[in-house]
């Protein structure tokens, strides 16, 4: 599974801690689960996009477009997509530009929680 890190940072009062609370569990949620996290920060998914970390998500939703050609409804849509082909382009060690494995190197990688069974 593949996340954006810092998903709150536009938000605003109560918000921000409930975004916060949310992401946690869910990612909690997912590690028990035995899911492994990649946890990619806005800027380095923008530099996949682009090949520039502080691009406009205007610029992201048109370099969807250009480089992928996939037609994102929005800004929100672009991102997921791009986590998603970086993720699957890392598993296949398939990159479609040079830079992008170095990119990708600077996302963390969360492995699962393993609990021991209680006799």
């Amino acid at each position: 599974v593949v996340m954006q890190a810092h998903y709150s940072f536009g938000s605003k009062g109560a918000a921000v801690f409930q975004l916060g609370e949310l992401g946690g569990l869910v990612r909690v949620a997912l590690l028990e689960a035995g899911c492994t996290l990649w946890i990619v920060a806005p800027s380095t998914n923008k530099k996949l996009a682009t090949g520039s970390g502080n691009a406009s998500k205007d610029i992201v939703l048109r370099e969807v477009h250009k480089r992928w050609g996939f037609n994102a409804k929005g800004n929100d849509t672009a991102d997921a997509f791009v986590l998603a082909v970086s993720l699957l382009s890392f598993l296949r060690r398939d990159w479609t530009h040079p830079d992008d494995e170095k990119t990708w190197s600077k996302a963390k990688r969360l492995d699962p929680i393993v609990r021991r069974r209680r006799r």
